[in-house]
């Protein structure tokens, strides 16, 4: 350290070893710059921005070292080899770029900065060492091994720790802890390899080829230094440009940040860097006192997990997690988090997005009340009671528990309402529900079905509980009302089935207190009768029809397709078909699809008719003159029980028609047992590009969850709301309900059962996408040419067909079709 001091000190003139200095620091600060415009731009492989920066930094070394060695007094003359000395700059840039370069792409945890700094090293030794052989003086230059291999090491260590510092220069510090090191790189190189060079006086050297004198070689190195400080502004200039410009994006970013409704929180190794306005509000507090804080203390303990594991899958597709916060007022809120990678500040951070789900989750309460509850009484309806039992079975199985289900009517209900209008009748409804209610404990269950019937459901000991309670309920409707100062005197029928003497299951407990019903509507008056299984003669019927319809299947001729027609709200134009199934059988004519649907669903044959419909929808559509979309209807049983994925594969395969063409429509009831699996078929069904429609919505388990979890594409609003459509308010109300959600989440929306044009002018009011029903076109064979539906389609949805439903005869109305599932239009 002596000698290298003594050297510089008793050697040179300090003068110019300052103006080398000032040349190393403004070389090292300049190429730290440029190495930060490169970390700050979005290019995958920046050649042209390393050589741009190996050529400023070797250009920054070269000047210095000669600047040095104008300092340098040996006592005698010098010059320098013109060949020689430029050699030195080409090695000093070509050095440093594969320097660069191996630092760039070479993983710091395997070394990265080590290997640059050893090649950077090497590279700025290099060019000092043919500078320092380049030099002709009168004698012999010397050098001493020991002190070549300190200053190659010194060029070593300081390259390595700049280039450790500089793996993220995104701070005022980082970049001039950088540059100084790269600058004693440079200057530890140079003059303890010039305290390592000695002279022996000899002869005068060989001055044979071009030289450079002190004087060109000053001119020469003014020239680099030039070009280096231009380089040095232009590099300043165009940071300061992008700083700018990225500052700009930043408040672009803040701005459309407080704009969204969400709250946005944006954080970097779970530190908060910043949160937008919605976030302020939503927790109370100013973005300063949140920025710098932990992202956990933020989010309730029972929480944590579920947000820890979204912002560790970040951009995973689908994944996101329910939450509920406290606002600032103290109000809980329910939020779905999200979160993406971002950059921000030029760094890799986490966005999480806080969605508010209230007004969401209100809206499909909202729903789901009005769909499983009677707008008149508020009673449950039957959907929500068949629900309700159906648990309730499930749940007293084991146990064994004895439980009555009551289905009561009344009689003579008509005539009130002829008498003393419809709203006497809807008061003495309602009136009617008090009583059951007060007659009934908490745990019973009471439900209102369509016009005057009522079901009851009741945990009881023994049979005679039932009867019991039967006598009671028909002894407290025989009591007169009163009802807009009219007396009014009912009398009840009530029938009674018993799970599990009776039945085994909701709905077969259902049907036997239907069959007993229509017993005791026979009976006197207040009749209360018991279900006996030698009323079921349908059973045995069921039984025939099932051995017939598995025939029907093996052979060809009884089953057949009709098509009927998706038509656009908005063009007219026909945008599908659905497939509906039809059954003649060879001795009872024309079967009902609502009579055979429901036996090939509890024999199993629903799986067979299932694959039939497929593959036939699939062939005929093939072959139509369009290229049209089909639906087709899958049963639940079908859907759980076969390979549906691979099922519509194969079909799609053999016939060459595309997945895009198909479209399947399922209810919701393929959910409720297994939502895994729904979501996992659901999702391999559109990776093969085939659509998928939620058909019957709100009729059943219509949950937000499902709309949230499932990948729909359409959905289906059932005919019982649309035939409503112009009669009642709530059935408005629940059509343009499930309209808005259903547009809300992004979703396609088709009405069936459109009969009248009333009906498709509210629709399309409403802003339906597609309507499917007899005033469009009734269920057809496409044996030909599409041309004459689509011209009465358009012609309709124009406001032409004013006719509405009168084309269609009643016959025609009054038979169901479906596909695999009973209903359809």
């Amino acid at each position: 350290m002596l000698t290298v001091f003594g050297c510089i000190v008793q050697q040179h003139d300090l003068r110019l070893v300052a103006l080398a200095g000032c040349i190393c620091i403004l070389a090292t600060g300049t190429t730290t710059n440029l190495l930060a415009l490169l970390q700050g731009s979005k290019a995958r492989f920046p050649w042209a921005g390393l050589m741009t920066t190996s050529i400023v930094f070797g250009c920054g070394v070269w000047a210095l070292h000669f600047v040095a060695m104008l300092a340098y007094m040996p006592g005698m003359p010098v010059a320098y080899s013109v060949g020689a000395t430029l050699l030195s700059i080409v090695l000093a840039a070509a050095g440093t770029f594969v320097a660069l370069v191996a630092w760039t792409y070479c993983p710091a945890a395997v070394g990265g900065p080590v290997l640059g700094g050893i090649l950077l090293g090497f590279a700025i030794s290099g060019m000092h060492y043919c500078g320092v052989l380049a030099m002709r003086v009168p004698g012999t230059l010397r050098l001493d091994t020991k002190g070549v291999l300190e200053s190659i090491v010194i060029g070593i260590v300081f390259a390595t720790l700049a280039f450790a510092r500089a793996g993220r220069l995104n701070s005022i510090r980082r970049r001039v802890e950088t540059t100084i090191w790269l600058a004693l790189s440079i200057c530890g190189v140079h003059f303890t390899g010039m305290a390592a060079l000695h002279i022996d006086l000899g002869l005068a050297p060989d001055m044979a080829g071009t030289f450079f004198g002190s004087d060109a070689l000053g001119v020469t190195v003014g020239i680099v230094s030039f070009a280096i400080l231009t380089m040095s502004l232009f590099a300043t200039i165009l940071e300061q440009s992008l700083s700018r410009r990225g500052m700009a994006e930043l408040q672009r970013m803040r701005r459309l940040g407080n704009i969204s409704r969400e709250v946005l929180v944006i954080h970097r190794d779970g530190v908060i860097v910043q949160v937008n306005a919605a976030g302020e509000r939503m927790f109370g507090r100013r973005e300063a006192s949140l920025i710098g804080r932990d992202i956990r203390e933020l989010i309730p303990e029972k929480h944590r997990c579920a947000v820890l594991r979204v912002n560790a899958q970040c951009d995973a597709a689908a994944d996101h997690a329910d939450i509920e916060l406290a606002r600032a007022d103290g109000s809980a809120v329910s939020m779905e988090v999200s979160a993406y990678r971002v950059d921000y500040e030029g760094k890799p951070a986490v966005a999480m997005v806080l969605r508010d789900l209230t007004a969401q989750k209100r809206d499909a309460e909202r729903i789901r009340h009005l769909v499983l509850h009677d707008a008149l009484t508020g009673l449950p309806n039957r959907f929500l009671l068949q629900e309700r039992l159906t648990h309730m079975v499930a749940a007293t199985a084991n146990a064994a528990q004895p439980m009555a289900l009551l289905h009561l009517g009344l009689r003579k209900f008509k005539q009130v309402n002829d008498a003393y209008g419809y709203e006497a009748g809807d008061a003495l409804l309602v009136r009617v529900a008090g009583r059951l209610k007060a007659a009934l404990r908490p745990s019973d269950l009471l439900a209102r079905l369509a016009g005057d019937e009522f079901l009851m459901v009741a945990l009881i000991g023994q049979p005679d509980e039932a009867a019991s309670l039967g006598r009671r309920i028909g002894a407290i409707l025989a009591e007169p009302f009163r009802i807009d100062g009219h007396r009014i005197d009912l009398d009840s029928a009530i029938g009674v089935a018993l799970y599990p003497g009776d039945a085994g299951s909701a709905e077969a407990l259902m049907q036997a207190a239907n069959l007993a019903l229509s017993r005791a509507r026979n009976g006197g008056r207040n009749a209360c009768c018991f279900f006996e299984p030698a009323w079921d003669e349908q059973f045995r019927r069921r039984h025939e029809l099932a051995q017939d319809l598995r025939r029907a299947i093996a052979h060809e001729g009884q089953l057949r397709l009709l098509y009927q027609p998706l038509v656009s709200c908005e063009t007219g134009e026909i945008e599908g078909f659905e497939a509906l199934i039809r059954w003649r059988h060879p001795g009872r004519g024309e079967i009902c699809p609502a009579t055979f649907i429901p036996v090939a669903n509890e024999t199993g044959l629903i799986v067979e008719l299932g694959e039939w419909v497929l593959e036939t929808a699939c062939r005929a559509a093939a072959s139509w003159d369009k290229p049209l979309r089909v639906a087709v209807n899958i049963s639940p049983i079908q859907f759980r029980h076969v390979d549906l994925v691979n099922l519509v594969s194969r079909c799609l395969g053999r016939h060459g028609l595309p997945a895009s063409r198909l479209e399947v429509e399922v209810t919701e009831d393929v959910m409720i047992q297994d939502t895994g699996q729904a979501r996992d078929v659901f999702r391999r069904l559109r990776e093969v590009g085939v659509g998928i429609a939620l058909d019957d919505f709100g009729t059943g388990y219509s949950g937000l969850s499902y709309l949230q979890a499932m990948t729909f594409d359409k959905l289906k609003i059932d005919r019982s709301f649309v035939a409503r459509l112009g009669e009642t308010a709530d059935a408005l109300m629940i059509v343009r309900a499930i309209i808005g959600l259903g547009h809300n989440l992004g979703l396609s929306i088709i009405a069936e059962g459109v009969e009248t044009v009333e009906q498709l002018e509210i629709l399309k009011g409403l802003g339906c996408d597609q309507v499917q029903g007899y005033l469009l076109g009734r269920p057809m064979q496409l044996d030909g040419s599409l041309e004459l539906v689509s011209m009465r389609a358009r012609s309709i949805i124009g406001g032409k067909g004013h006719e509405g439903i009168r084309g269609v005869s009643v016959a025609e109305r009054a038979l169901p079709v479906a596909g695999t599932q009973s209903g359809g239009d």
